[in-house]
């Protein structure tokens, strides 16, 4: 095993001893995702559309993870550089349902936008990078929880 540098060799002589135990089962699913951040709820959803019968298990009272109960209003770049949406599913579902007063960003036509005034108005609102208008939206992360529900 690799560990910063060092090189050591994994010794697994070493055993615990369970004693055995019944455990009841709560419930049984096709799939079951835990996490109920971005990610996983993307998961959740792309199962039950195929079918399968979901459980997603979160630890928290909302869906969304950091970018709601973290407060991690920004969501990163969503285009390439040209203007050309590379990040979409779920994602995008998600960000076209939210209330228009619960989301900001640029509008499509902008994305790869090079004009100095518009990257510069952007650049001050989160969604421009080196000259250069990206579709990098800020959220309202109540907004989001709501819609996640």
């Amino acid at each position: 095993m690799y560990m910063g540098g060092l090189t050591r060799t994994l010794k697994l002589a070493k055993t615990i001893k369970e004693a055995e135990r019944e455990t009841p089962v709560f419930s049984e699913t096709d799939v079951l995702v835990v996490g109920g951040g971005p990610a996983g709820t993307a998961a959740a959803i792309s199962a039950g559309r195929i079918g399968a019968d979901v459980m997603l298990v979160e630890r928290y009272n909302h869906l969304g993870g950091l970018s709601t109960g973290g407060l991690v209003i920004w969501i990163d770049r969503m285009t390439d550089w040209t203007g050309t949406q590379f990040i979409a599913g779920t994602a995008h579902e998600f960000l076209d349902r939210l209330p228009s007063d619960a989301l900001l960003g640029p509008i499509r036509s902008d994305w790869g936008s090079r004009d100095t005034a518009t990257a510069e108005y952007w650049a001050q609102r989160s969604a421009a990078y080196h000259g250069i208008v990206t579709w990098s939206p800020t959220i309202d992360p109540e907004g989001l929880k709501t819609l996640s529900l």
